[in-house]
């Protein structure tokens, strides 16, 4: 920077004065005017330096200020450029008076000769910072009025959208929003033609961003408001005379009626018919609601004729269907495919002969049928042709939203598209709900339970279509039938069971497949039924709430829930066709692991209460064959405790009899067992010793029945033991006395009755009353036995006292071929049919 001159009264520093500027003359006669030249000289000199150091001062205060100024506008902090906006307003007023400011500082500390010429530089140089100044605040100002403007018409812009559904509110905040843009373009001095384009943009956008709320709010909802007729569900035509020309007239060659929802191309009505813009435009809403009913499984000839012209309105129906298969070619039952745009133009083209005359000609179908598919669009209807003064074709599909007019015909046309396609997502969604709930009550229908939620009618046809719709109900309710049928297999006896299934046999050709299916089905759920029972008939009368379980807390509830069963075991046995039993499968467990862990009194109680409780003796024989599967000698015991009379068990000619009785003899049983498990104490003689007498006792009694002479033998052993115990005799010396009697117990005795073969006396009877009963009851047959002797005769045990009749090598047999059966348990012999 250069070094400026001070300057102190009279004294100048810094700076030497030119070398050239003075010279002094010697010669005495010019002294005198040559010291008033150097005076000359000397005052130039200094009038030119001063004047050069106050044009430095000024230079460096125009510096010192463009520096301040430049400060003003651009410091990071505080500077002009960095306020935008609304905060930008006002202040170059005040950058302004921050400079002028600086600059009067500045100008008072100039030489009073200077300020002159600097003020004239100053007053250039201001110029320029006020012009930059305001510029700026001009620019931020109006960008803060147009982003304010943009921000108010956008906040009108989202409540109008937000209110699509509202029409007065929609229509009122798109007022706002349009007066504003009308009144911020005209304050900026827009033509009119831009404010129009501006405003026509602000509904467009507007409307649009409605429509999308619109769908993504209830697309279904916003579809069936602004949805074409066919969009929602479908057209029908007006009935009446099919050959006037009121079509031809309406540009409508199906005479369809109007209805709430307009038609893309519909400019009026005539109070019935919906007129239409051009030819193509009446195809094209044909087609398309030929289309719909597809979509909707109207497929067939049959079906959409009885839709597009019901017999309920008083058309000829049936008539109208034969026309148009003929025409057609087709099967009227059969489905057809309108998106095949050779079977639309076929069916369209019948359809259009039968509703009356006409004058459009095959281009104009093709044409009318391609946009129905969706190949092309048709041009926008002129607006003088709409039946409503001053009314548009949007206006007239607004269908009651404020917003829809607003769209252009391509986002019409998107928005029913996003609206059908939620319309097939959401038919699609609750389809795969339903079919879900077709398989719960088929599944339930074959298990002979009851769904409780089945789809209906309705709800098939939504999901699935007309046609599809009605065949997949038709098939759930002959499920649910089903399902009705094998719940009540599992009440009928095999006889009612067979009738059912053969009147529910399928006939004829219709469904074939699926009916012999279902029946195959209730075949197998008959067999499941019958082989349930079989396996466990108890059991499955008590999941069926026929029995209740048994009670097995003491003896009382025992015998208790035994007398309410023998009621009703006799009746389910004969219903079922099963052999007769007392207990489940699950029962027989629970008995036979308590008896398992009882002691020997509590055993006999229990059998005494099963005696009490099962009055009927088939019964009671029933339950202590179940037993018998885990525990022989306690079903034994049982038996035996039954039995009316008491048993010999030695015969002694010196001494009394040995007689025991049935209580006793059961008793004996049971303890013996108690102690031949426990082990403890007691010991048996060798099983070879016992065994070899047991055989010999016995003799063919048992021939060909192992596990009877295993029983018996295991039995006859536990009374051993028992009456071992009761001696005192642990020793395990073998008493064959005693064996014999302890044989004689578990078997009631062995006889050879004509000494054709042993067998078992019935527990507690002589041989003598045997022969007796057994020799009066062969005589009673007669007939029966023939010429044959009864001395000829043997017997075979066939289960406790009940016996074959062996005669020669076979048996006696009666007329159906069933060996006849003597049964001395009861007071006579069973009838046998001869």
């Amino acid at each position: 920077m250069p070094i400026v001159p001070t300057y102190n009264e009279r004294q100048v520093s810094s700076s030497l004065l030119p070398s050239n500027g003075f010279s002094a003359q010697s010669s005495p006669e010019h002294f005198g005017a040559g010291l008033a030249q150097a005076g000359d000289q000397y005052i130039n000199a200094f009038a030119e330096a001063k004047q050069r150091a106050n044009v430095a001062l000024s230079q460096d205060a125009l510096l010192q200020i463009q520096e301040y100024a430049d400060d003003q506008f651009h410091n990071p902090e505080s500077g002009l450029y960095t306020k935008q906006g609304k905060n930008a307003v006002g202040q170059s007023d005040e950058v302004m008076t921050n400079i002028s400011g600086k600059w009067n500082e500045m100008l008072m500390q100039l030489p009073e000769g200077s300020r002159e010429d600097a003020s004239k530089q100053y007053s250039v140089m201001v110029r320029q910072y006020h012009n930059q100044g305001r510029t700026y605040e001009l620019k931020e100002s109006q960008a803060f009025e147009v982003g304010r403007d943009k921000a108010i018409v956008a906040s009108y812009a989202k409540s109008a959208s937000d209110s699509f559904n509202d029409p007065r509110a929609f229509t009122s905040f798109m007022a706002l929003g349009r007066h504003n843009i009308i009144e911020s373009g005209r304050a900026r001095g827009l033509s009119d033609e831009e404010i129009s384009v501006r405003v026509n943009e602000f509904d467009n956008e507007t409307a649009w961003t409605a429509a999308q709320n619109a769908m993504a709010s209830d697309s279904i909802g916003a579809l069936g408001a602004v949805g074409e007729p066919s969009d929602i569900s479908g057209a029908m035509r007006v009935s009446g005379a099919p050959y006037d020309d009121r079509g031809s007239r309406n540009n409508n060659p199906g005479n369809i009626r109007i209805s709430d929802n307009n038609w893309e191309g519909q400019v009026g009505d005539d109070g019935d018919f919906v007129q239409f813009a051009t030819p193509e435009h009446g195809v094209r809403a044909l087609g398309k609601n030929l289309i719909t009913y597809r979509n909707k499984g109207v497929v067939t000839v049959n079906q959409i004729i009885g839709r597009w012209a019901p017999k309920k309105d008083g058309n000829d129906t049936d008539g109208y269907i034969k026309f148009v298969s003929e025409k057609m070619g087709v099967d009227p039952n059969v489905p057809i495919d309108v998106t095949d745009i050779n079977t639309l133009r076929s069916i369209t083209t019948a359809i259009m002969q039968q509703e009356g005359n006409h004058s459009i000609s095959g281009e104009q179908v093709d044409t009318g049928l391609q946009a129905a598919l969706g190949l092309t669009r048709l041009p926008e209807p002129d607006p003088s042709q709409y039946q409503s003064r001053g009314q548009t074709g949007k206006e007239v599909n607004a269908g009651g939203n404020a917003w829809w007019p607003m769209l252009t015909p391509v986002q019409q046309y998107q928005i029913r598209k996003q609206g059908e396609a939620a319309q097939n997502k959401h038919r699609q969604e609750y389809k795969n709900i339903l079919d879900d709930r077709v398989k719960d009550a088929e599944a339930q229908a074959a298990r002979g339970l009851v769904y409780n939620n089945p789809p209906s009618l309705n709800d098939l046809m939504y999901a699935n279509g007309e046609y599809e719709g009605t065949k997949k109900y038709e098939q759930l309710q002959k499920t649910i039938a089903m399902g009705a049928d094998i719940a009540t297999v599992q009440y009928l006896s095999p006889n009612a069971q067979k009738s059912l299934l053969e009147s529910k046999k399928p006939t004829g050709d219709y469904d074939a497949s699926n009916n012999w299916k279902r029946y195959d089905t209730l075949v197998k759920a008959v067999d499941t039924v019958n082989n349930a029972r079989k396996s466990d008939p108890i059991q499955f009368s008590i999941d069926r709430e026929k029995l209740n379980q048994i009670d097995f807390s003491n003896t009382q509830s025992f015998t208790n829930s035994l007398k309410e069963r023998s009621a009703s075991v006799t009746d389910i046995s004969n219903s079922y066709q099963t052999p007769l039993t007392v207990f489940s499968a699950q029962e027989e467990i629970t008995l036979s692991q308590l008896m398992e862990k009882a002691p020997s009194s509590q055993k006999i109680e229990f059998l005494d209460a099963m005696r009490q409780g099962l009055k009927n003796n088939n019964s009671y024989t029933a339950a202590l064959r179940q037993i018998s599967k885990s525990d022989t000698s306690l079903a034994v015991a049982g038996m035996i405790m039954n039995k009316p009379s008491s048993i010999t068990t030695e015969y002694n000619r010196m001494s009394s009899d040995v007689v025991m009785s049935p209580q006793q003899a059961s008793e004996l049983i049971v303890q013996g067992n108690a102690a031949r498990r426990s082990a403890k104490d007691l010991v048996l003689p060798k099983d070879s010793e016992m065994k070899e007498e047991f055989a010999d006792f016995v003799g063919d009694t048992f021939a060909g029945d192992i596990d009877g002479a295993n029983g018996a033998y295991e039995t006859s052993k536990d009374a051993y033991a028992g009456m071992m115990a009761k001696k005192g005799n642990l020793s395990g010396d073998y008493d064959e006395s005693a064996w014999r009697q302890a044989i004689n117990i578990a078997t009631g005795g062995i006889y050879d009755y004509n000494g054709r073969g042993r067998v078992m006396l019935p527990w507690g009877m002589d041989s003598d009353t045997f022969n007796t009963k057994v020799r009066n009851q062969l005589m009673s047959m007669g007939q029966a036995t023939g010429s044959y002797p009864i001395d000829a005769v043997g017997l075979q045990s066939f289960g406790d006292s009940q016996y074959l009749i062996k005669r020669g090598s076979g048996y006696l047999l009666d007329k159906s071929g069933s060996p006849v059966v003597i049964d001395l348990s009861q007071e006579k012999i069973r009838d046998i049919p001869l």
